[in-house]
């Protein structure tokens, strides 16, 4: 009983045969090519599918030997093991995490701040660096310093 596609179903009646060769990158090897006629009548005639091809030589990429016996190992290999490490990441990728701080009491104090005053430039003259540097008071902010500057004299 034939299915109803509606109104987008293709028109016409489907090919009768289809040509399925492809070029081939090397020159053709006569008997291949006549056995290939063959076989293509016979399959007519029997009304089956017969495709040929010829391999070529081994250098003109029809071939890659590598490649087919990695593929076929990877179809035929079985059931793969089971992901046991629990991540659900992919083979290669690992979950990074980055701890750091005490957490383990008793913790160590922060390290110490260590200033190398050498590096530090000359205070200029008069500012409250280099009062402070003599002993002085600091002259501070403009209304705030004069006061303890004027009551210390």
């Amino acid at each position: 009983m034939p299915i109803d596609l509606g109104p987008d179903a293709a028109a016409g009646t489907p090919p009768q045969s289809i040509d399925l060769t492809t070029p081939s990158p090397a020159p053709a090897d006569p008997e291949a090519e006549k056995e290939c006629v063959v076989q293509r009548d016979a399959g007519i005639v029997a009304g089956e599918i017969v495709v040929c091809r010829s391999t070529g030589e081994l250098s003109d990429g029809a071939w890659d030997q590598d490649d087919f016996l990695r593929r076929y190992a990877e179809v035929t290999q079985g059931t793969k093991a089971p992901d046991v490490d629990g991540t659900g990441l992919p083979f290669g990728m690992y979950p990074y995490i980055d701890i750091r701080g005490c957490f383990i009491p008793p913790c160590p104090a922060q390290p110490a701040l260590m200033i190398d005053v050498t590096a530090l430039p000359e205070a200029p003259p008069g500012s409250d660096a280099d009062r402070i540097g003599r002993g002085l008071p600091p002259l501070g902010s403009a209304g705030a310093g004069r006061s303890v500057q004027a009551s210390a004299e």
